[in-house]
């Protein structure tokens, strides 16, 4: 957690992560650029529920998972969430059960994985290069209390 400093609300933070437009230019084989407007909102508290068997990366871990806020409300459905190798919020994820939740605390970035698949694949329908900002969250924090429940 980061002393001093007030987490966004998820409710308001996913609403414009999810709202945000973006444009992908492929500028040749080896360049690409994506243009969009600021985000603000760095630092979200929420709860997430993950939807399948994490994927291990070479520096940590992924996983699909819908959003909720602190209420148990879902605001955003398959969403990628990426874990820091050997940090608190990593653990605690490898001894999820299935169903279980975690109340967290994560940042927005650019998901290079799913950059890599519009520009791969924008041949079969080119507006996916105008498609809303391409997002992951970082999951850097990991609350102490329980997180509410979710159906």
């Amino acid at each position: 957690m980061i002393e001093g400093y007030e987490p966004k609300d998820a409710e308001t933070a996913f609403t414009i992560y999810e709202g945000l437009q973006s444009h992908i230019n492929i500028k040749s084989q080896k360049q690409t650029t994506v243009t969009t407007s600021m985000a603000g909102y760095n630092f979200v508290e929420f709860v997430l529920k993950p939807l399948e068997t994490p994927h291990q990366l070479a520096d940590g871990t992924a996983v699909l998972a819908d959003i909720y806020n602190l209420k148990g409300e879902l605001l955003v459905h398959r969403r990628r969430m990426v874990f820091i190798k050997d940090s608190p919020p990593e653990r605690a994820l490898a001894s999820l059960q299935t169903g279980q939740t975690m109340h967290v605390l994560g940042q927005p970035r650019i998901s290079l994985k799913l950059l890599s698949y519009r520009r791969a694949h924008y041949a079969e329908y080119d507006r996916m290069l105008d498609w809303g900002l391409p997002y992951e969250i970082v999951v850097f924090g990991i609350y102490s209390n329980s997180p509410p429940a979710i159906d």
